[in-house]
């Protein structure tokens, strides 16, 4: 079975479309999203429907809860909160109830679905470095946690005590081991690589495979700059940090 996973659209409606429509070649079985529907875009509505359109599970992510006022905005940097400011006048009370219905976590399988950490999804804490990574391998039992939050397409590969970071575009999942895998993000890659990211994890075969999607951001960067939404937020989306 192929599985697709995606997450952190953040209301770019460009960005997201070309996803689906990469994704729709590839004929996945299942479609997994990892949270961060809205949030900096200008497309939240839009963008909240077309996921929950096809995708077969959800989890909440820090910007959904952000706009719903579920967590505070108050770490958010001042672009982030001017833009979550913007999504909750626009959010549809319609859409509101779609996001207040994404759990903190999932399981698909043999997979661990977050947005954030295992360990407390509800902090939103950043997985980054390996020392962390090691430390959360103690929170999932499954062969893999898959999760979003810090829009770096990456992966952990540990044995419990010992774990190193790669950026392999194809990792095969071997018995000894354990994984813990960012998915990228859609709508807001921060890799220093501008197209739009997510993965494809074939059960049969134990492979997990990165994608990358070119689109047209220039049209999502008129959109923002038509809804007044902060420069650095437009500007970002052209280099991919």
């Amino acid at each position: 079975m192929r599985i697709a996973v995606f997450a952190d659209v953040h209301g770019n409606l460009e960005a997201l479309t070309a996803v689906l429509q990469d994704m729709a070649t590839r004929a996945p079985e299942r479609v997994l999203f990892l949270g961060d529907a809205v949030g900096y875009g200008p497309d939240p509505n839009a963008c909240v429907e077309k996921i929950f359109e096809v995708a077969d599970t959800v989890v909440a992510g820090n910007h959904d809860h952000g706009a719903l006022e579920l967590t505070s905005t108050a770490h958010f940097n001042p672009f982030a909160q001017g833009a979550i400011l913007w999504t909750q006048n626009v959010l549809t009370g319609e859409n509101r109830e779609r996001l207040l219905s994404m759990p903190m976590t999932a399981r698909e399988g043999e997979l661990f679905l977050v947005h954030a950490t295992p360990e407390r999804p509800e902090a939103w804490a950043y997985l980054l470095y390996e020392e962390e990574a090691r430390r959360q391998l103690k929170f999932f039992e499954e062969k893999a946690c898959l999760y979003g939050h810090t829009h770096r397409s990456l992966g952990f590969v540990g044995d419990g005590n010992n774990v190193r970071l790669t950026t392999e575009r194809l990792l095969t999942f071997q018995d000894q081991f354990r994984y813990i895998v960012n998915v990228g993000s859609v709508g807001q890659p921060r890799d220093s690589d501008p197209d739009a990211a997510y993965c494809l994890y074939d059960t049969r075969e134990k492979v997990l495979s990165f994608h990358r999607v070119p689109y047209n951001y220039r049209i999502t960067q008129e959109k923002m700059r038509a809804a007044g939404l902060p420069a650095f937020l437009i500007q970002r989306l052209q280099v991919g940090v």
